[in-house]
C-alpha cells in the first residue's frame, strides 16, 4: 500500500478497503490502482512470460549455467561443440568459395592444414550420430518399461517442433530476404526465392532434399540436412524394434542396412565422378588446369 499511496491519493474509504483485504483478490482499489495491478497480472501471464524469453536478466543465468542434471550424457555436450565449430569454420571457406574468385583459393588446398577444412562433412555426421544415439536410447527405455511406444506421439511431436520454426524460417528466407538482400550473396538467396515460389511445399513433407529429382533446387539451402535428418527419425523405430524382440536379427538388419549405405555411396561416387570433399567439387577444375 505504501508503494500505491507514493503515486496515487486515496480517500479515507478506499485506505480502509486495502488494509483490511484478507487476500490480493479481494482487494478494491481505485482505477490508477488496478491499472497496476492488472500489469502485474499480465507480467504473470502467458504472453508476459513469452516476451521474458527475450530478456537478457532473465536468460543470461541459464545461458551460463553449467549445472547438469541426474542422468545426463555429458560427452554429448563436447561433441556438439567440436562439430559446430567444425561446421562454422567449413561454411566460412565454403560460402568464400561460393562469393569469390576459385583462383584465390588454388594454393591454399594444396597445403596439408587444409584437409580439415575440405573434409569438414564429417561434422554433420556427427549431429547425424548424436540424434540417433538419442533416438536409440529414449525408444529403448520406453520399450523397456512399457513394451510398447507412443507412435503418433512419436511422430507428432517431431513433426511439430520442427515444422513450425521451419515454416517461419522458409517464409523469411525463401519468401522475404530477396527484397532486402544486397551484396555478394543476392544471387544465391534470389535463387532460393525462385525455388520457393515452386518447391516451399517440399519443406512440409521432408523430401526437399529429395524433390526435385536429379536436380538441386532447395528452397533453403541449409534444409537438407533437416529433410534428411527427419527421414532417419522416421525410420529409426523399426531398426530399434527389431533389436529389442530379437536382438541377432536386429544386428543383421542393422549391419547389413550400414553395409548397403556405403556400398551405395561408393557406386554413386564412382558412376558420377565426384570428388568426395565438396569443397573440391567446387574447385575441381583448377585442380585439373593445374596438373
Amino acid at each position: 500500500m505504501e508503494l500505491l499511496s507514493s503515486h496515487f491519493t486515496f480517500s479515507t474509504e478506499d485506505r480502509k478497503f486495502l488494509v483490511n483485504a484478507e487476500s490480493e483478490e479481494d482487494q478494491i482499489v481505485p482505477d490508477g490502482a488496478a491499472a497496476i495491478v492488472n500489469s502485474e497480472k499480465i507480467h504473470k501471464s502467458a504472453l508476459g512470460e513469452f516476451f521474458k524469453c527475450f530478456s537478457l536478466q532473465k536468460t543470461w543465468a541459464a545461458l551460463l549455467n553449467t549445472a547438469t542434471k541426474e542422468g545426463q550424457i555429458l560427452c554429448m555436450n563436447g561433441i556438439r561443440v567440436m562439430s559446430i565449430n567444425w561446421v562454422v569454420l567449413g561454411h566460412v571457406y565454403y560460402i568464400g568459395l561460393s562469393a569469390a574468385d576459385h583462383t584465390d583459393y588454388r594454393s591454399m588446398w594444396r597445403r596439408l592444414t587444409m584437409a580439415i577444412i575440405y573434409n569438414a562433412l564429417p561434422a554433420v555426421d556427427t549431429f547425424l550420430f548424436l540424434s540417433g544415439f538419442l533416438v536409440s536410447l529414449l525408444l529403448s527405455k520406453d520399450l523397456v518399461r512399457r513394451g510398447k511406444f507412443n507412435a503418433v506421439g512419436y511422430y507428432l511431436h517431431r513433426y511439430l517442433r520442427l515444422t513450425i520454426p521451419f515454416l517461419v524460417v522458409t517464409l523469411g528466407q525463401g519468401f522475404l530476404a530477396h527484397i532486402y538482400i544486397r551484396g555478394p550473396f543476392e544471387d544465391i538467396i534470389a535463387n532460393g526465392h525462385k525455388a520457393c515460389e515452386k518447391w516451399w511445399w517440399t519443406n512440409i513433407l521432408y523430401i526437399n532434399n529429395l524433390v526435385p529429382w536429379n536436380k538441386v533446387q532447395l528452397c533453403i539451402g541449409q534444409s537438407w540436412y533437416l529433410s534428411n535428418d527427419f527421414q532417419f527419425f522416421i525410420v529409426a523405430p523399426l531398426f530399434i524394434w527389431l533389436l529389442y524382440k530379437n536382438g541377432r536379427i536386429g544386428v543383421v538388419v542393422t549391419l547389413v542396412t550400414i553395409a548397403c549405405s556405403c556400398i551405395a555411396a561408393g557406386v554413386i561416387t564412382f558412376y558420377k565422378d565426384l570428388v568426395p570433399p565438396l569443397f573440391l567439387i567446387l574447385t575441381l577444375p583448377l585442380w585439373k588446369i593445374s596438373g
